[in-house]
């Protein structure tokens, strides 16, 4: 039985992730690609190496993590799939001082800071971004002495640094999927469209960018 053999069902997942990161990958291909659209996937800090390996390798959809990537003309985007320390000790899971050092090397390579985009999974610490169940020594969720759920930030303190030092155009994040919502550090306007992917919903954000600011913005789901 698969629940007695752990290797070979983490072998069974990882293929199984493996093919559907490719029909998502060959999907867009062939929907986007005719319409000279720009496909970029990053991974997360729970995603298996296998995710990365599968994105690197495609023809089509750009892997963008430690990398800068132009957006378009005017806009430059640097990412970053990794969170700072969590509970879980995930593939991902990086201590604050290592994110800090990715960002800042990364930074070293853009041309003009007010006009970039901060692709980064985990949202700045102490934000609307951020907020997340409290868990015990058992990761179960603390409850208050009326018996609902007590809240923490959980975010990182490197990227809310960063962004308060560099003032990037646009943050981009996700990881914490209790937190969808927006706010703003400085002139940064930063993001997280949130998840409900138990329930088989997507969660995204539209955003309507010219040259030096942010237009509009539309949470979307489906």
């Amino acid at each position: 039985m698969l629940i007695k053999d752990d290797q070979k069902m983490e072998r069974i997942f990882n293929e199984l992730i493996k093919e559907n990161i490719q029909q998502w990958c060959k999907l867009a291909e062939e929907r986007l690609k005719p319409l000279n659209k720009k496909v970029i996937i990053n991974i997360g800090n729970d995603d298996p190496p296998v995710c990365e390996e599968v994105l690197r390798n495609s023809d089509y959809v750009i892997y963008p993590n430690e990398k800068v990537v132009w957006i378009d003309e005017d806009h430059e985007m640097i990412s970053l799939g990794y969170s700072n320390l969590t509970p879980w000790n995930l593939f991902g899971d990086l201590p604050e001082e290592v994110l800090a050092d990715k960002i800042d090397r990364l930074v070293d390579s853009l041309r003009e800071l007010k006009r970039t985009i901060f692709n980064i999974h985990v949202p700045p610490h102490n934000t609307h971004l951020d907020v997340a169940p409290k868990l015990d020594k058992d990761l179960r969720p603390v409850l208050t002495p009326g018996g609902k759920p007590e809240f923490v930030h959980v975010g990182s303190i490197a990227v809310r640094k960063a962004i308060e030092k560099y003032q990037p155009l646009i943050g981009l994040h996700g990881h914490v999927n209790e937190s969808k919502g927006y706010t703003k550090i400085g002139q940064t306007h930063c993001f997280n469209p949130g998840s409900e992917y138990p329930i088989g919903i997507l969660n995204g954000v539209i955003l309507d960018i010219s040259k030096d600011k942010l237009n509009g913005f539309l949470f979307t789901s489906g």
